[in-house]
């Protein structure tokens, strides 16, 4: 089947063969010179055909390769920027939800915290009884995961790659996932002034593998070395002071908490992360 094509105007106008139908089944296209229009067989569209410029394989890899780099040397910046921010999400919401237990356990024990009754024995039996009077009836407590007269133990790393294993503390779990480690003892330090010490050791991401003190877990104690015992405030931490806290690669980093406090709930740069 043939058929004529004319072009008008750099327009295309189809052609009826002697049938008097469409021709069909041919290519057309528009030459640069002059007006007129080459024809070949083999179907492909009935309409003009015009080329666009693609990339080339060598400019995609290329591209690919800039982006790959630019991901690699931004990306571990990113998640330690994110990790930083749970840390602090998480501390946040253990250190507040342990105060307001301290709080509603002063309506009903007494304002002053240095007056509460403590038993005179040893450090595990003055654990649990100031877990079981002072902290679990105010608080969310999912498990009770032991009792420090049981013994358990505990294991966590230090920044410095030593292992450090705890035992005879008062164990639980709360809603959130933290986990809560009572260590409570009488005590006639003179720095401590009062009749028992309380610290306790918040695992924010729970009792998993590789926690390391600083990132993941953090101490505090009623009142922090003062003698005023009526709110949790970090391990080592001097209200009125400067300080300097056990916070490096080369300690055991006990007293971080107090830095990212002081540092206004932050974890800077010169952190030990």
């Amino acid at each position: 089947m043939s058929g004529k094509l004319k072009v008008e105007s750099g327009k295309i106008i189809k052609a009826k063969n002697k049938e008097g139908r469409m021709s069909g089944g041919m290519e057309v296209w528009q030459l640069s010179e002059g007006n007129k229009a080459g024809v070949c067989k083999g179907y492909t569209s009935p309409y003009l055909y015009t080329s666009k410029k693609a990339f080339t394989l060598a400019e995609v890899l290329i591209t690919l390769g800039v982006i790959g780099v630019v991901f690699a040397i931004t990306m571990p910046t990113l998640i330690q920027n994110y990790q930083k921010s749970q840390t602090i999400n998480r501390l946040k919401s253990a250190y507040s939800l342990l105060n307001n237990a301290i709080e509603m356990a002063k309506i009903d024990n007494g304002l002053n915290v240095n007056e509460w009754y403590m038993p005179d024995a040893e450090q595990a039996i003055v654990s649990d009884y100031f877990a079981e009077h002072y902290l679990i009836p105010y608080l969310k407590v999912i498990k009770d995961d032991c009792k420090a007269v049981d013994r358990c133990s505990i294991s966590y790393k230090q920044l410095n790659g030593k292992n450090v294993t705890r035992n005879g503390e008062r164990v639980f779990t709360l809603a959130n996932g933290t986990v809560v480690s009572v260590e409570a003892f009488n005590s006639t330090n003179l720095q401590n002034d009062g009749k028992f010490r309380a610290l306790l050791t918040i695992f924010i991401n729970g009792l998993k593998k590789n926690n390391v003190m600083g990132h993941d877990i953090f101490r505090i104690e009623l009142g922090g070395t003062s003698a005023d015992k009526n709110k949790f405030l970090p391990y080592y931490y001097r209200p009125n002071a400067e300080g300097v806290y056990d916070c490096s690669k080369d300690s055991d980093c006990e007293g971080c908490f107090g830095l990212i406090m002081k540092q206004g709930w932050k974890i800077t740069d010169d952190y030990p992360w």
